[in-house]
């Protein structure tokens, strides 16, 4: 009988990041096939309740592990943490968000247990036989690639954020809620998090972006991809674009929004001279309040969006920096 699948819960004093529901989702998949639990597992210190938030998204129980060293994340603390718990408890499978940490974490984690591990995954299920298959994309996201999972347990994955979407909570679900203790080795650490702060939007991974401001083949030309950055500079906004924008270098692959590129969840995205071509609309699909600008009244993007305003982007988006700028100043 396999064991539990595990979920490490992404949390910002308390909140949990989308990217966690995610891979509860994948993880709720798994766990009906094989007839276990799914275990969401929050490390930290001084912990918020957050039981009803992942069991409302498929979580049978959840572990809260509290220590004043796992106050801030370090790979030393995690790793020490999560490989005990793990040679403890022997989870058929674990599921890390791709993320900056989740990307730092997982292959240490995979190492130190000598097992399987694939990264930056689309989709994880089982297949006829019962045996974990990875979905990946490869070659520049123009191939999906499937991986097998064959060595011994557990198995672990990372999630790319937004490759799944997070559909609607089940808030009659409930989760059973443990207190684990562990002990960490400090004379192991070799970092220690003095200070934090909030990462600079313009380079910031658009995947875990709060506000983000993408522009298309409406901004016209380089010279007016500037428009773009004020407009997300006053809002404290990631920038973002589609294909054309990446392919006459207005700006970086890393910062692609669609199909090809990047799935975003921010809190709110404003589209700049976007037509709403559907390859950049599916990476769009979680965001939470979208606005677009675009002089054209029959694009496609307009019908897609919560709000949409028709004009001329180089006209409106000077006015609407100026707006912000005197908004924000008020306010000080």
């Amino acid at each position: 009988m396999a064991n539990d699948i595990w979920v490490l819960v992404e949390h910002d004093l308390g909140d949990v990041n989308s990217s966690t529901f995610e891979m509860l989702i994948e993880a709720r998949t798994a766990a009906d096939q094989l007839k276990v639990n799914v275990v969401a597992l929050v490390l930290g210190h001084e912990l918020a309740d957050m039981t009803k938030a992942v069991a409302g998204h498929g979580a049978d129980i959840v572990y809260y592990i509290e220590h004043p060293m796992l106050a801030n994340y370090t790979n030393d603390a995690y790793t020490q943490v999560l490989v005990g718990l793990i040679k403890e408890k022997t989870p058929f499978m674990v599921l890390m968000a791709s993320t900056i940490n989740g990307r730092d974490l997982a292959p240490r984690v995979a190492a130190r247990l000598g097992v399987g591990m694939a990264s930056d995954c689309t989709m994880v299920k089982l297949n006829k036989e019962g045996k974990v298959e990875a979905i990946r994309s490869t070659h520049r996201d123009k191939v999906y690639t499937t991986v097998a999972l064959k060595s011994r347990e557990p198995l672990i994955a990372t999630i790319r954020p937004g490759a799944i979407g997070v559909g609607k909570a089940n808030d009659s679900r409930q989760a059973a809620a443990e207190s684990i203790t562990v002990k960490i080795d400090e004379s192991a650490m070799r970092t220690k998090v003095l200070r934090t702060g909030k990462a600079d939007p313009a380079t910031l991974d658009i995947t875990e972006a709060e506000m983000i401001v993408a522009g298309g083949r409406g901004m016209g030309s380089a010279q007016n991809w500037h428009l773009v950055e004020d407009l997300a500079k006053v809002l404290g906004a990631s920038v973002g674009g589609t294909r054309m924008v990446m392919d006459e270098g207005w700006m970086g692959r890393e910062r692609l929004i669609g199909q090809t590129g990047k799935s975003v969840t921010p809190r709110l995205y404003i589209g700049l001279g976007i037509s709403g071509a559907k390859e950049h609309m599916l990476g769009l699909k979680e965001a939470k309040n979208t606005v677009a600008i675009n002089k054209d009244k029959g694009a496609a993007i307009l019908k897609q969006v919560g709000k949409g305003v028709v004009g001329d982007v180089h006209e409106v988006v000077p006015i609407l920096i100026s707006k912000i700028k005197e908004i924000v100043g008020e306010a000080v």
